[in-house]
């Protein structure tokens, strides 16, 4: 529809409170002010309408290097020389916005520009401030095509990708068979929040997050960075220094996303709904983030995760990539270098050093606090055990709770219902059996196998130490000594 622009110029000019009447205003197209701004004859403090303004821009991932064409906005810019403009730009389709505009079509920033670029546009009601033109810029999603469907008969491993009905399973574990992901999400399988068909990849052919690949089709949707509503507010997305537009390739898929302050490099993440109250430092790319992302403070170098659902109010530094992680990560610290993991349902208040690797860890792992270096672990449900640094290459069981270790805990095998043990320093090269509990073991107590005693397993406190002929002692009832393998 046709618009009057001299009147509608006349009344956003005054709303903004710039001054003037129409008649102060020179409109031009892109071409006009070409001219003037090659020709030196921009006269200074003039007030200029681009009255065909659109951005335009190609799509980032696309292999034909599709163009995205927005919407006529007029444009107003001012003249800060003969041939320069004011960055500040004002829209007569949003007067409220504050614009960053750059005449230039510099396709290091904005690949395929024609008419000049955005590269900041702040809604002042909304109090959303994002390095492009938000508006306008689209984002291109392929459509999630999984069509290997799970078979009883079948052996999974970790990363297998599998259809149950209309909803895709991760399997997160190794040698899994007969076991149906439908009843079995929270341990072996994890649930993803984006059903089959859904349009929700960043790439074409596949999905690829690190050894994972989600496969995909060739259809897709295009998507504005958010889907903008009355629940898009207070979100922060800093500059990065080139391709704006490629280096922030990332859509939020749903509502109630505010209060968000997030760094530059924010590169093809798909998140859905609820991501709330965030500050994430930098480089964060490649991200399949579910609902309900929540006052979490994160580091730079946060890539290529499967975050979950109930993702909320951790504080973890940088380093943060190729996990895959269930629902409800909460109320966790972290340090640099969590990495790798495959994570179960419901990782609750834990405390946790540097350098937390390779691990395969199953659901309720809670209160517990580890030193550095916790990895390449296979743990089943473990709870309020306080544990030293150097805690690598263990297999253990459900029920490791309450125990306090030193250092050193390593290269063990472990049964379920470990609870209750204070053990010492460099405890490694251990078979352990079920229900080992409330057993005091000195330090540097290795290489042994507990899992025919007996002592050991039984609900009474004993202490397990090595005398001066380095033999391997237990004591109970504080005075009865027994071999530590009785």
């Amino acid at each position: 529809m046709a618009i009057n622009i001299q009147l509608a110029t006349q009344e956003w000019v005054n709303n903004l409170g710039l001054g003037g009447g129409g008649s102060t205003i020179n409109e031009v197209t892109y071409q006009d002010l070409t001219i003037l701004i090659n020709t030196n004859v921009l006269t200074i403090g003039q007030k200029y309408l681009i009255t065909d303004y659109q951005t335009v821009h190609i799509i980032p991932s696309t292999i034909n290097s599709d163009i995205n064409t927005g919407n006529i906005e007029p444009l107003l810019v001012t003249a800060s020389g003969t041939n320069t403009l004011s960055p500040l730009a004002y829209s007569s389709l949003y007067p409220k916005d504050i614009i960053y505009y750059d005449f230039n079509n510099d396709f290091n920033m904005i690949f395929g520009s024609t008419k000049g670029y955005i590269y900041r546009r702040i809604d002042t009601l909304q109090n959303n401030d994002i390095p492009f033109d938000f508006r306008n810029v689209k984002f291109r999603r392929w459509q999630l095509y999984v069509s290997n469907v799970w078979n009883t008969d079948i052996t999974y491993n970790k990363n297998d990708v599998m259809l149950d009905g209309y909803n895709i399973y991760i399997c997160l574990k190794n040698n899994i068979i007969g076991i149906n992901p439908s009843s079995d999400y929270t341990h072996t399988y994890k649930l993803l929040e984006f059903q089959n068909l859904s349009y929700a990849s960043p790439t074409s052919d596949n999905w690829i997050i690190s050894n994972l690949i989600i496969p995909c089709s060739t259809e897709f949707m295009d998507y504005y960075v958010f889907n903008y509503s009355s629940s898009i507010f207070n979100n922060t997305l800093e500059q990065t220094t080139n391709n704006i537009i490629n280096n922030n390739n990332s859509v939020f898929l749903g509502s109630n996303i505010y209060n968000n302050k997030i760094g530059s490099y924010f590169d093809h993440n798909t998140i859905a709904d609820n991501f709330q109250n965030n500050t994430i430092r930098g480089i964060f790319y490649n991200n399949l983030i579910e609902s309900s992302f929540k006052n979490n403070v994160i580091g730079i170098n946060s890539y290529e995760n499967v975050v979950g659902s109930g993702f909320s109010y951790n504080n973890i530094e940088s380093e943060f990539f190729v996990n895959i992680i269930g629902n409800d990560f909460s109320y966790n610290t972290i340090g640099t270098g969590f990495q790798i993991n495959t994570i179960g349902n419901a990782f609750i208040k834990n405390i946790l050093g540097n350098n937390c690797n390779y691990n395969i860890l199953g659901s309720s792992f809670i209160y517990n606090v580890i030193g550095n270096d916790f990895n390449n672990n296979i743990c089943e449900n473990m709870s309020k055990n306080n544990i030293g640094s150097t805690v690598e290459y263990n297999t253990i069981g459900t029920g490791f709770m309450n125990n306090n270790i030193g250092t050193g805990f390593m290269h063990n095998t472990v049964g379920n219902d470990f609870m209750y043990n204070n053990i010492g320093n460099d405890f490694m090269y251990i078979s352990i059996g079920s229900s080992f509990q409330m057993n005091t073991v000195c330090e540097n107590f290795n290489s042994f196998d507990f899992t025919y005693s007996t002592y050991v397993y039984n609900t009474y406190t004993k202490e397990i130490f090595i005398n001066s002929l380095n033999e391997k002692k237990l004591i109970y009832n504080k005075m009865t000594i027994e071999d530590a393998i009785a």
